[in-house]
């Protein structure tokens, strides 16, 4: 046994240990569909019905790699460690599907950006609202295919891992789902991947438990399985948890398409990865199952027990599902034999036995089927066979009763049978229109077969039984002889009259019909097609059936003909059905066709077929020419070849006929057209300047009267399209005008081309000038001057002198002294147009002075008025003054002078002359540099504390100064002064002191001061701290002055803190009492602003007087129970101690504060103690122990009853029956309890008199 032990520990470990293997080779991901999702990984195909159009799409589809290795998220995983409850399977993952295998050691975001998300699954997630911060889906795996279900519902196992439990299960969740459509029907799609009784899409945010993340509550815990600490080796999944196996279903519509999507996707990033794990085999969609058709109630078998096992020959139909369209049904019966084999699923079954179906998908594989259908026959009864009757009278009277006796020969009990008659199977089945003369019957006709119906009226034999037999008597039949000849005739002519000799008399007794083939026997008295019925007279029938092809003749179509003449009605005596035979061939008369023609062109040398321009004309036929002269007419091949100068000609197609048909002839025209010409294309050259007509006539040769001439390019001038004429305009371009003579069909148009080219007249642009100042440097371009020129023309200077000028580049450069000059451009023009020339004139400027700058320097506290013409030198007058820059002060422009004042700042006043354009204003500047009066600032003061010792900026004390002044002491003692830094230290000897800040002026300008005064004022003292304890019972006055010490008189005192007691804040006294709470009392003496109040503190700190509660007693039975002594007292304190200090006997223990009475105890008194915290002293109490004479009890017998379920339970006790067994005792009260404890304190009775169960 220890082995088996150890084995199976073993075997657990290993279990558990396992991590999941996760394949990418085995199966491609069509397979995985059809060979894992419906198969479990077994490795057949299973037919699932049609599955198709299996489609997929991860990371590699996206060029997505992580590490250098690709991330495909689609693969085959198997599993043995029972921690994961899926043995196999199809994974799905938003990152690397072989990632996903245990142990749970790392983090997987494997992905790219260039992996995209599934748009269907962002639109359903934002349509529910149910995750605001959603901006993306990313990595998404998708899986989808078609298929077609066999039952009303599908479905597949499936559960859901990720990487966001525990952290992030609160607030982040990828998302996947499950989309399925009826594509049938175009129905709405739904998502199947639904919290198990909920409309929540699965996530962790949906299935979640707070063991693994206590910031959230658990949702949906039921559903959540396992989760996965990082580190440990027997993870199966390296996710940090998933969901519990759960399914996904819905209702379908069999043998309907559907669409299903499964897709998965990282929410907002590429980060913590998810997976779906689709369980291997658990695509369920049904099977088919054979049973009888809804008209019998879909049995699952006809069976005798159950009666409704077949009749003799009778069917019932079985069916095997619904019908599934491209399917293959082959039915069985026991097993092997094959007995239909088609496109039907049901099957009509006429023989006992067990059917079974196969079903073959349109895809070729094997629908599961899972049932067969037992078939089962009533016997029959052992009814004898019925004898043929014959009358050999010359009637036809029977006696159909005769054969009762004789069907019912061997029966048991033939009473219990009725037999009945019928005339036909139709009666019998449907057991109406029964024989009721059978004793004497008149037959209908020789050879009747009459239908015996046999049925047992007790149900022994619950089918009904049939036999048959014939009625047979003599007769005399009628003739027909001497048939009209056979006849040979043609197409669409009238057969002579069909006759023949017969002693029928009746009306319409003589019936001719006609066959295709000759008939034998008396065949021809059924079928056929009836030309007519006749009377005959004088015992002579005659028909004439009129022209063939019209009604009541034989069809206008050639061939033989067999024509019958038989007695009507048809005599139901076989042997008196006489017939004549009348042979008519009909001969196909010859059809040359219809006529028919072509018309061609005069150029047309191709070969006509004259077989094709007539048409519906018979082969065999002769060729003939008729009219027209040249060409190649060949009569064997029927054929015609136009040559340069045929004319039209017609051509005559005879077929000769067979006898007595006559010849047909039909005719084939070749009409013949002549070709237009258009004559030689010309051409003309001409100036854009020539305004002469041009006679486009002119231009081209040969050409036939009669055309039309267009314009087909060109635009400008006036073309005459009637006069056939063109003027040339301003603007005209090169032009082609087309001569177009209109040909008769099928001869084409025919034209020529008259061109008229347009040589551009040169143009030298128009004329232009330019300004320039006489100081711009500039070089000219001479083709920006005039506009509107061609390129390729030369330059030269006409009139003016001095400057640059390059005639090769069309420039001029101007230099000192040049003078205003002009230029003329001239492009030479091509024959027959002239040159062009245009002018540039280039006009020079003098420029303007405004002098040379100056400037001055002033202190803005200066009042003289400065001239600002005398700072500058040289300048022309004319000009104007204006202020550029700098403000304050008074600036008189017209006068050119300016005034400085207080504030003025440094200013720059701009003389300018107005050029003459394209001169450039000319100017000069003046800068007045105003230097600042310093400004030491205004004098200012603080006042401090001599405590403080925090450094003092003594600019702070001033405002508005200047930086760069310097800082003396002028009044003060004490203290430290910084006069570099401008700061002052106090100290506890410092003096109110004053400190001079000056800064110094730049000539001009003189220095200036302020001074910075600062005030020291005394701090107070409140002493230092004291304290004192007393007891919470002490009522003596405690006085708080004496507690501090070192204190000024004059301050106040407040209570800070505790509760309780008297405090009198004006004497500065505090009363202890019992409740007080340890207190403290603030001394303040208030200061003279900036000091501060300077407070010191008294504590009084109370102790809790003890408290050892109430005297208390107590009296007992003698017994062993131990009393708890602190139960007898109240009130008390914890943390006392025992003694006992009165009485005998019993067990006293004062650790543990319990005394047990026994049953030799005295009263007794025990004393407890609380010890005192000084200045307390300590408290005692006494309980009191009273020990009386117990009652006596006696032991009861054993309480039993029956258990009448022997399930251990009664509820029959009543336990009041037992207390004359104990006690006797009227005084005794006694009391039943479930447990020692609830006895000893009387808790918890149980009711005497009233049924008790044991439970």
């Amino acid at each position: 046994m220890r082995g088996k032990l150890l084995l199976f520990l073993l075997g657990m470990q290993l279990g558990f240990s396992q991590a999941i293997n996760v394949d990418l080779t085995t199966y491609t991901v069509p397979q995985l569909v059809s060979q894992v999702l419906f198969s479990g990984g077994s490795g057949g195909a299973a037919c699932v019905g049609t599955i198709t159009n299996v489609t997929w799409s991860t990371g590699t589809n996206f060029g997505s790699n992580t590490a250098g290795q690709p991330d495909n998220g689609i693969g085959y995983f198997t599993n043995v460690n029972t921690t994961f409850p899926l043995a196999n399977g199809v994974i799905l993952s938003t990152g690397r599907a072989t990632a996903a295998a245990g142990p749970n050691a790392n983090t997987q975001s494997n992905g790219a950006f260039t992996w995209p998300g599934d748009t269907e699954l962002f639109d359903y997630i934002t349509a529910l609202g149910i995750d605001p911060q959603l901006n993306s889906y990313n990595n998404a795996t998708i899986l989808e295919f078609d298929f077609v279900p066999f039952a009303n519902n599908m479905s597949f196992d499936f559960l859901f891992a990720s990487e966001e439990y525990g952290t992030f299960q609160c607030d982040y969740s990828d998302a996947f789902a499950f989309f399925l459509q009826n594509t049938t029907q175009g129905t709405p799609v739904t998502n199947l991947a639904l919290v198990p009784n909920t409309t929540d899409p699965i996530s962790v945010t949906t299935i979640r438990s707070d063991a693994y993340n206590t910031t959230c509550g658990s949702v949906n815990q039921n559903f959540f399985g396992v989760y996965n600490v990082v580190g440990p080796a027997i993870t199966a999944t390296n996710f940090n948890g998933h969901t519990i196996r759960m399914t996904a279903s819905s209702a379908v519509v069999p043998n309907e398409t559907y669409h299903i999507k499964l897709v998965i996707a990282d929410r907002n990033d590429q980060s913590f990865d998810s997976a779906v794990f689709l369980a291997g085999g658990s695509f369920d969609i049904g099977e088919l199952s054979i049973a009888s058709d809804a008209s019998t109630g879909g049995l699952p078998g006809f069976t005798v027990i159950e009666g409704t096992a077949l009749c003799g020959g009778a069917s019932q139909d079985i069916v095997v599902g619904t019908l599934i369209p491209g399917a293959t049904y082959n039915w069985f019966i026991n097993g092997t034999t094959l007995v239909q084999s088609g496109p039907s699923n049901v099957l009509s079954v006429t023989q006992a036995g067990t059917y079974s179906v196969e079903v073959i998908a349109p895809g070729g594989c094997q629908i599961p089927v899972s049932n067969s259908f037992l078939v089962e026959a009533f016997p029959l009864p052992p009814i004898g066979t019925p004898l043929n009757l014959l009358n050999t009278g010359l009637n036809n009277i029977f006696n159909l009763s005769s054969n009762t006796p004789i069907i019912l020969n061997g029966l048991p009990n033939p009473g219990d049978y009725t037999v009945t008659y019928y005339t036909n199977l139709t009666d019998l089945q449907n057991q109406q229109n029964e024989i009721t003369n059978t004793n004497a019957y008149p037959a209908l006709f020789n050879g009747q077969t009459i239908y015996a119906l046999i049925v047992d009226q007790l149900g022994g034999y619950p089918c009904p039984t049939s036999r048959t037999f014939t009625l047979n008597y003599a007769t005399v039949c009628e003739t027909i002889t001497n048939p009209s000849s056979n006849e040979v005739l043609c197409e669409s002519t009238d057969p002579a009259v069909f006759s023949v000799t017969t002693d029928a008399t009746a009306a319409n007794s003589i019936k001719f019909v006609y066959f295709n083939a000759p008939q034998t026997g008396d065949a021809m008295y059924s079928g056929g097609t009836v030309l007519g019925t006749v009377t005959p007279a004088a015992g002579v029938a005659t028909y004439d059936a009129g022209v063939l092809g019209t009604t009541g003749s034989l069809p206008n179509t050639p061939g033989t003909y067999y024509v019958y003449a038989v007695l009507n009605p048809t005599p139901s005596d076989a042997t008196c059905r006489p017939n004549q035979l009348i042979q008519v061939v009909v001969n196909d008369g010859p059809n040359a066709g219809t006529d028919g023609s072509v018309t061609i062109c005069e150029t047309n040398t191709a070969t006509i077929n004259l077989n094709t321009l007539i048409s519906g004309q018979d082969p065999g036929g002769s060729w003939v020419r008729t009219t027209g002269t040249g060409g190649v007419f060949n009569a064997a091949a029927g054929s015609f070849t136009p040559t340069a100068g045929s004319t039209s000609s017609t051509f005559t197609y005879t077929v000769n006929g067979i006898p007595p048909c006559p010849n047909d002839s039909s005719v084939a025209s070749v009409i013949i057209n002549s070709q237009p010409d258009a004559g030689l294309d010309g051409q003309i050259q001409i100036c854009e300047t020539s305004m002469t007509t041009i006679n486009l006539f002119s231009l081209i040769t040969g050409e036939e009267t009669g055309g039309t001439w267009v314009r087909t390019t060109g635009t400008g001038g006036v073309f005459n399209a009637a006069a056939g004429t063109f003027t040339p305009g301003a603007g005209v371009t090169t032009s082609t005008f087309t001569y177009t003579i209109v040909g008769t069909a099928p001869c084409f148009d025919d034209s020529s081309v008259a061109t008229v080219n347009v040589v551009a007249q040169p143009n030298a642009g128009t004329n232009g000038s330019v300004s320039i100042c006489s100081n711009d440097p500039s070089t000219i371009n001479l083709n920006t001057v005039i506009s509107g020129q061609q390129a390729g023309g030369v330059w030269t200077r006409t009139t003016g002198t001095g400057g640059v000028f390059n005639a090769a580049a069309g420039t001029f450069t101007l230099t000192v002294g040049a003078t205003s000059s002009s230029f003329t451009y001239t492009i030479p023009g091509i024959l027959p147009c002239g040159p062009s020339s245009s002018v540039a004139s280039v006009n020079i400027v003098p420029q303007s002075n405004a002098g040379v700058d100056g400037a001055t320097t002033v202190c803005e506290t200066s009042t003289a008025a400065i001239d600002l013409f005398s700072l500058i030198t040289g300048e022309q007058t004319g000009g104007t003054w204006t202020r550029t820059s700098g403000s304050g002060g008074v600036f008189n422009a017209a006068a050119g002078t300016f005034t400085p004042a207080i504030g003025a700042t440094s200013s720059v006043f701009t003389y300018t002359l107005t050029g003459t354009t394209p001169c450039a204003n000319d100017s000069s500047e003046v800068v007045v540099t105003v230097q600042p009066q310093p400004q030491a600032g205004i004098d200012g003061g603080l006042t401090i504390c001599n405590t403080s010792t925090s450094v003092i900026d003594l600019f702070t004390l001033i405002t508005g100064e200047q930086t760069g002044g310097t800082w003396t002491r002028t009044s003060g003692s004490g203290g430290t002064f910084n006069a570099a830094l401008g700061t002052f230290t106090p100290s506890l000897t410092s003096t109110s002191s004053t400190f001079t800040y000056t800064v110094s002026g730049v000539a001009p300008c003189i220095a200036d001061s302020s001074i910075a005064t600062l005030t020291v004022n005394v701090q107070p003292s409140a002493g230092n701290d004291g304290s004192i304890a007393v007891c919470e019972t002490s009522t003596t006055a405690v006085n708080l002055a004496s507690l501090i010490t070192g204190e000024q008189t004059g301050g106040i005192w407040t209570r800070t803190t505790g509760t309780g007691g008297t405090f009198d804040a004006l004497a500065g006294t505090y009363t202890p009492a019992v409740g007080a709470t340890t207190s403290t009392f603030t001394y303040t003496v208030n200061g003279v602003a900036p000091c501060g109040p300077d407070s010191s503190i008294a504590t009084v700190s109370i102790s809790v007087a003890p408290n050892a509660g109430n005297d208390g007693s107590l009296t007992v039975c003698q017994s062993t129970t131990p009393i708890n002594l602190a139960d007898i007292i109240t009130g008390e304190q914890l943390g006392g101690s025992w003694i006992r200090t009165g009485g005998t006997g019993g067990t006293f223990n004062a650790a543990a504060g319990t005394f047990i009475p026994g049953f030799n105890a005295t009263p007794s008194t025990f004393t407890y103690t609380v010890s005192g915290v000084a200045p307390c002293v300590s408290d005692s109490s006494i309980a009191t122990v009273n020990p009386i004479t117990a009652p006596t009890a006696n032991t009861p017998t054993p309480y039993e009853v029956c258990d009448d379920n022997n399930d251990g339970v009664a509820c029959t006790f009543v336990l009041g029956t037992k207390t004359p067994e104990i006690t006797t005792n009227p005084n005794v009260q006694v009391s039943y309890h479930l447990t020692p404890t609830d006895a000893q304190t009387g808790f918890n009775p149980i009711a005497p008199n009233q049924p008790f169960c044991n439970n």
